[in-house]
């Protein structure tokens, strides 16, 4: 057999077995389903609004797989939750567990976050009063690589953007200050960033006008971006 001929016979039995796989060939149609955990008898909130109801959660390894009756299910551990609540994890939309460096993290001080987590926090939104770290893609890729038990994400601050190129100085920004502004604020919500905040009873947000901050929120518009301020 030629290789060319080996390597065709060869991808035919992968997609053979991937379709047996899809299609359930290699497990028998009688197998439960398989939970790393079973959370049995809460009462569920799924986060909609709609009508707390009781089931029974199935996770598989770090995902919900199933809410329902899972009593016949297989699963590896299971946990008697009646008379609890069980609902996805609490967002804290303004956090400072995220400083303006990630060296001044408590998050990564802390990346077991105990004080979040034991209150069902499982996701803070930093960046907060115009203060963030700067360039925010160097912070995320640097928090990948010192992962935390919870998830982060960021806003661009104002008053850091704004020290950036202006330092403290009490005017409005130039031409070309504004343009190297707005600059950043593209880059950040180009790396990942929820939208622009500022605090503009701090230095140096105080500084700015009007006109300034709308410059820099529009550069949110492509991004469907937020703009938040502490006032």
């Amino acid at each position: 057999m030629n290789l060319r001929v080996f390597l065709s016979t060869l991808c035919g039995l992968l997609v053979v077995l991937l379709s047996a796989a899809a299609g359930g060939w290699l497990r028998p149609d009688n197998a439960p389903p398989r939970y790393s955990v079973v959370l049995e008898g809460g009462t569920v909130y799924d986060g909609t609004g709609a009508e707390p109801f009781a089931a029974d959660v199935g996770l598989r390894g770090d995902r919900v797989a199933a809410v329902g009756d899972l009593r016949e299910a297989e699963a590896e551990r299971r946990i008697d939750v009646s008379g609890l609540a069980v609902a996805p994890g609490f967002i804290d939309i303004h956090s400072h567990a995220v400083g303006s460096s990630f060296e001044e993290s408590d998050i990564v001080r802390r990346p077991l976050a105990e004080n979040y987590l034991r209150q069902g926090v499982t996701t803070v939104i930093g960046g907060q009063d115009g203060n963030s770290p700067l360039p925010i893609g160097d912070y995320l890729r640097r928090l990948e690589n010192t992962p935390t038990a919870i998830n982060v994400g960021l806003f661009v601050g104002h008053g850091t953007v704004r020290g950036h190129v202006m330092g403290l100085a009490a005017r409005p920004p130039t031409a070309s200050e504004l343009e190297r502004m707005r600059a950043l604020v593209r880059q950040a919500m180009e790396d990942g960033a929820f939208g622009l905040s500022s605090g503009l009873e701090y230095t140096p947000g105080a500084y700015a006008d009007t006109d300034e901050l709308v410059a820099l929120a529009r550069e949110l518009v492509p991004y469907e971006g937020l703009y938040i301020s502490h006032l």
